[in-house]
């Protein structure tokens, strides 16, 4: 049960989170909701479409594609996509955010992130009144990857950030250098990240889902 004490501390994390999306991203947050524990799997529609292809190569499998143990072929995409960074434009529109409970559930799992181009199709938080993600992430699945987002805290969108970088993957947590950072146009330094996630959703249809605190973001692969 919520007591009074324990939601005047996640109000006081997410005023952390408010602060963040507003003055330009580092990083989501700082360190994984509650000890990692987040709700039940969310179900998204994985048939809908995205806005638009984005460029910078696709999903469709090619003889190029990595072979899952399930026979899901997923060919890499483009890292060099032409904008800041090799990033891609936003493949979907921003997604309000929802409410998370941040009590439910059970840990990140990791897993394996087959190569593809993502997009933010579901995202949560502590406090779900307004704001928005918006989140195309692409991986080469040889270690690289680039990003690009944009977080609208209450009302007035934040920054659009574009990243790219290598990656690492140990257990429950990713963890990103970045080699190239802006802030719309302003050229930053970024640092790194590590984050809870994992990979869920039906064979060969994977998402991609990562957590902080007080929110959880859920990406869909194209």
């Amino acid at each position: 049960m919520w007591t009074k004490s324990r939601l005047l501390g996640l109000a006081s994390v997410f005023a952390g989170l408010l602060v963040y999306a507003c003055s330009g991203e580092s990083s989501p947050v700082e360190s994984p909701a509650d000890g990692g524990s987040n709700p039940p799997r969310p179900t998204v529609d994985s048939s809908a479409p995205p806005e638009t292809d984005g460029g910078g190569g696709g999903s469709d499998a090619g003889r190029d594609g990595q072979v899952d143990d399930a026979g899901c072929v997923y060919e890499p995409p483009s890292l060099d996509a032409g904008d800041r960074c090799g990033t891609l434009p936003f493949g979907r529109a921003q997604v309000a955010f929802g409410p998370v409970d941040l009590d439910a559930g059970n840990g990140y799992d990791g897993g394996v992130l087959p190569p593809g181009i993502y997009d933010a199709v579901i995202a949560e938080r502590a406090s779900a009144s307004g704001g928005a993600w918006r989140e195309t992430f692409v991986v080469d699945g040889n270690g690289r990857f680039t990003r690009t987002r944009q977080v609208t805290a209450s009302v007035n969108p934040g920054p659009v950030t574009r990243r790219s970088g290598t990656y690492t993957v140990q257990g429950g947590s990713i963890r990103f250098v970045y080699d190239c950072a802006y802030n719309d146009d302003a050229l930053t330094d970024a640092g790194d990240d590590t984050l809870p996630f994992d990979v869920v959703g039906p064979t060969c249809a994977p998402r991609y889902r990562y957590g902080a605190t007080g929110i959880r973001i859920t990406l869909q692969r194209r």
